[in-house]
């Protein structure tokens, strides 16, 4: 097999240059066939098919089944006749001969009491193996050059041609990674809209967008955070589970109601045999989903707490409290400010390294893995590189069946120094013999602003995908900001399918889809690299000290406020207008527009933010009321364009009204 792409591996033949034609001269020269009793996602994959192959040639094929005699000369079979050798999920295969070619994959159905709405049943497809419509979007992708830069049908780029014809091909393929993912809110979300058929339908059409990038989970299971909820499961009857603070007790954070952010006592024998018996009766930690070959036992959303001698003597021999809050001056801070008494960014690097606990939370690891694998030989155990355990262990040496999700990505600035820390870790928890899951938070960064850090990232990502061991992707989050930082998270969808193409051969492909308008709008986001590329640490280390408090990770629109100016807007828009004045074709005046609809939202949240920090810093009721009236022409622009794509609008405000809350103006 020749390995065509990270994600996907597969062999290729081409043993002739023109064998199978679908279109000539903008008429129908083959049908797609279908099997008798095809499953949803199947059928999905017909719709799929056909509605870009008319997008490309202005030729509907027609529809028909396997068994039916042929109304033309060539057919396309879809989800039989040409099985993959793989049985594993999301397996494929793309044949083409002189008057047949084969588009088949394993397929699975997943809801049976839902097929007549095939949208909604395509939410759970990417759990779900459904190899013949992976084998479409390939086929689509690698021999028709289509592109898929946004949600909706607007975003799909499909090159014209009256007559379409392909060379004999016999490719397979499957997943390389066993999950590769944007974490997205879901269809549930919609409350959060003021519509919230608008935000069911962003929601659908960003999940398509991810699938058509071929970004699918082969073997779910509940990753993440594990313990969540054993505080009200189990901490009346078992408070031995749970970490001992300073003052000697065992209890949530205050501000903690329900125990969520709770840290676990991870050598207590009582800890181990709970998750050993619920494992036994097919769940893991969470107690609700089933663990199969798979188990989280990640650490709460909070840095490693205990004091307990058991856990304490699982601590690497240079462990010094020196310097740390929590360790040395014994500061247990409450739920709002869990991070700070560790000096830790949450989702970034940690800077106190003789205080780091991965060597106490990696024999905890192997110690789960020693006892589950009685039961299943084949069990993966999952912990987090995360917090104050991002640094690899010194003294642990891990197997692969510890999987490592690493979630020390820094957020922006993505400096080189910054970065360089990140990879040294990164290849230190590689030293260790475990598997990896790349799950960087860095992707809230940037708001709804034109803030340009996806090359960066991208070739970061690129660089871990390399690696046979990267085992799994989970970005958090898919901020669903399409207009201002659509180039990232093209980026980032396409080196998940093609990690064979460089960021650069990947840019080019983004504007290319634009057409005429693609070398002004490529300028126009050079424009905002260039003020992203400007920003330094220093400034940042500034900015958090006027304001007196920490940005946060779900809502840093204060840090963009100072970043970008009114000027910086007012030169977006004289870009956009030459690249307005390029555009020729419907489509190309369609993105232009699109982005510029993507650049008032930004200045409208740059006011709204402005004031919002006047108000922070000054106190008055003038300043009050000054938020209060430009937050609602804001809102009131949202309320105006949900439909438009631009933003993932309800997540935006809710995120940034938490965040106001959070911020009180100071007291003159």
């Amino acid at each position: 097999m020749k390995n065509l792409s990270l994600l996907f591996i597969g062999c290729v033949c081409i043993l002739n240059a023109e064998a199978f034609e679908l279109v000539r001269g903008g008429r129908a020269a083959a049908e797609i066939a279908l099997p008798a009793e095809p499953v949803s996602s199947v059928k999905f994959a017909a719709k799929e098919l056909q509605k870009h192959l008319k997008l490309i040639t202005g030729t509907e094929l027609p529809f028909t089944v396997e068994n039916a005699s042929r109304r033309l000369p060539n057919r396309i079979h879809l989800g039989y006749g040409a099985a993959p050798e793989s049985k594993k999920p999301f397996a494929w295969r793309v044949k083409a001969g002189e008057r047949d070619l084969y588009l088949h994959g394993n397929d699975v159905e997943i809801s049976r009491g839902n097929l007549a709405d095939p949208e909604r049943t395509f939410v759970g497809w990417y759990v779900a193996s459904q190899g013949t419509l992976m084998a479409v979007y390939d086929f689509l992708d690698r021999e028709l050059g289509v592109r898929w830069f946004r949600p909706t049908d607007r975003g799909i780029y499909a090159p014209k041609r009256e007559t379409l014809r392909i060379g004999t091909i016999d490719r397979q393929g499957e997943p390389k990674l066993d999950k590769a993912n944007f974490s997205q809110a879901g269809v549930s979300s919609g409350k959060l809209w003021n519509d919230r058929k608008i935000g069911e339908r962003f929601s659908l059409d960003c999940r398509l967008w991810q699938l058509r990038h071929r970004m699918v989970d082969r073997y779910w299971f509940h990753s993440g955070h594990a313990f969540s909820t054993y505080w009200n499961r189990f901490g009346k009857a078992h408070p031995e589970f749970f970490a001992r603070l300073h003052d000697g007790t065992r209890r949530p954070l205050a501000g903690d109601r329900d125990g969520r952010y709770i840290t676990m006592c991870v050598s207590s024998p009582g800890l181990l045999k709970n998750i050993v018996a619920e494992y036994r009766r097919g769940y893991g930690p969470q107690g609700k989903h089933k663990a199969e070959n798979f188990i989280s036992v990640c650490e709460n959303d909070t840095p490693g707490m205990c004091t307990c001698d058991g856990c304490r003597a699982w601590d690497m021999p240079e462990f010094d409290p020196r310097g740390s809050a929590y360790w040395e001056k014994k500061l247990v801070l409450d739920r709002f400010n869990r991070f700070s008494g560790f000096g830790v960014d949450e989702g970034g690097s940690y800077s106190y390294a003789k205080t780091s606990l991965s060597d106490r939370y990696a024999r905890f690891w192997l110690e789960v893995y020693k006892e589950l694998k009685k039961i299943n030989p084949n069990i993966t155990i999952m912990g987090y590189a995360y917090l104050n355990t991002v640094l690899p262990p010194r003294h642990v040496k891990l197997n692969p069946h510890i999987l490592v999700s690493y979630v020390g990505t820094p957020f922006f600035p993505l400096t080189e120094a910054k970065m360089a820390k990140s990879r040294a870790e990164w290849d230190g928890w590689m030293k260790t013999g475990c598997t990896m899951e790349f799950r960087p938070n860095t992707t809230w960064s940037g708001g709804v602003y034109p803030l340009q850090y996806g090359e960066r990232l991208g070739a970061e990502y690129r660089r871990i995908l390399q690696d046979s061991r990267t085992r799994r992707v989970h970005f958090d989050s898919l901020r669903g900001e399409f207009a201002n930082q659509g180039l990232m998270w093209y980026i980032l969808a396409r080196l998940t399918y093609r990690s064979d193409l460089t960021v650069k051969e990947i840019c080019d492909e983004y504007f290319n889809c634009f057409g005429n308008a693609g070398a002004a709008l490529r300028v126009y986001f050079d424009y905002w690299r260039g003020i992203s590329d400007a920003v330094t640490e220093k400034e940042v280390k500034a900015w958090e000290q006027e304001l007196g408090y920490n940005f946060m990770v779900w809502n840093n629109t204060d840090m963009c406020v100072r970043i970008f100016r009114p000027e910086h807007f007012a030169e977006g828009a004289k870009l956009l207008d030459k690249a307005a004045k390029a555009a020729v074709t419907p489509e190309e005046k369609e993105a232009v527009a699109f982005f510029r609809l993507g650049l008032e939202h930004a200045r409208l949240t740059w006011i709204a933010g402005e004031a919002h920090l006047k108000r922070v810093l000054h106190g008055t009721p003038a300043n009050q009321a000054d938020f209060e009236k430009k937050r609602a022409v804001l809102l009131e622009f949202r309320k105006a364009h949900e439909r438009s794509g631009i933003s993932n609008m309800g997540v935006t405000t809710s995120k940034e009204t938490s965040g106001y809350r959070s911020s009180r103006p100071r007291k003159k």
